[in-house]
């Protein structure tokens, strides 16, 4: 099953919910969809459930994203530190220390990216409610 991403004007996010096994490729294809969504609403928070997915990334990989994502961002007009990103896996998640490093690279290139466990603790993160 393919992911699903949506703008939720009631939450107030941009929703990406994975499904399988997300590689660099598919990852890069979300990547444009969640920009265009940025651009059209003007909304900067975005929630990234990964509970029922597995991502294959190396870790050379998983360090450039961030700065992928920066440039995506950039040519269509965003500023990438504008964008906050709560990231939300299984505590059994095989993917977890690679997120964690996602999260440490996401920081020291200036953008707000945080991993959790708890779905709920993700979208308080996420906005401030």
């Amino acid at each position: 099953m393919p992911s699903s991403i949506s703008f939720d004007a009631t939450a107030g996010f941009i929703a990406v919910v994975h499904h399988g096994i997300d590689d660099q490729p598919s990852l890069k294809n979300i990547l444009l969809e969640v920009v265009r969504l940025i651009k059209e609403h003007g909304c900067y928070l975005i929630l990234s459930d990964y509970r029922d997915a597995v991502v294959s990334m190396t870790p050379a990989a998983i360090y450039e994203y961030p700065k992928e994502a920066a440039e995506a961002a950039s040519a269509a007009g965003i500023k990438s530190e504008n964008i906050k990103q709560a990231v939300v896996l299984s505590d059994k998640s095989p993917n977890l220390s690679g997120f964690q490093f996602y999260e440490t690279v996401s920081l020291n290139r200036g953008r707000a990216v945080k991993v959790f466990c708890d779905i709920d603790q993700a979208i308080e993160w996420l906005t401030g409610k």
